[in-house]
């Protein structure tokens, strides 16, 4: 579906940039993966955009999920999966190393949370980095 929302970027001082964000997912491939976009505007009224891909891997029993970013730094390929709460947990390890985790927390039927952390000490400790929230404004 189509969902709307605020997404936060930490600063260098500490305090909390907000940007307007959006998402729309739909099935694809027979209801077997999730396309979505992901796309947001910057103070400044640069648009960063996200491109995803997700599928669920029975041999490996864990989601995957590729990202292309306007950033040029992809693509990623992500790997995890989700609890009985419905909690969406991925990581990619970065070309320097770093692990950037991602995650997605139900908040009822029509609202999430998500972040997105690193970790320099191989996932013993996550900084976040960015985080949002969302609510649905069209069902798929």
């Amino acid at each position: 579906g189509s969902w709307s929302g605020v997404a936060q970027q930490i600063q260098d001082d500490g305090s909390w940039r907000e940007m307007p964000a959006r998402l729309e997912a739909r099935p694809i491939l027979a209801g077997c993966a999730i396309m979505s976009r992901f796309w947001l505007t910057t103070p400044g009224g640069e648009t960063f955009e996200e491109f995803d891909v997700a599928a669920y891997s029975k041999g490996a029993g864990a989601w995957a999920q590729w990202t292309l970013d306007s950033r040029g730094d992809s693509p990623k390929r992500y790997v995890g999966d989700a609890n009985a709460a419905g909690v969406v947990t991925m990581t990619a390890t970065l070309p320097d190393g770093v692990l950037e985790r991602i995650r997605r927390v139900p908040s009822g039927a029509d609202r999430f949370t998500w972040d997105a952390s690193w970790s320099r000490d191989g996932g013993a400790t996550y900084t976040v980095l960015m985080k949002g929230e969302f609510t649905r404004v069209e069902n798929p």
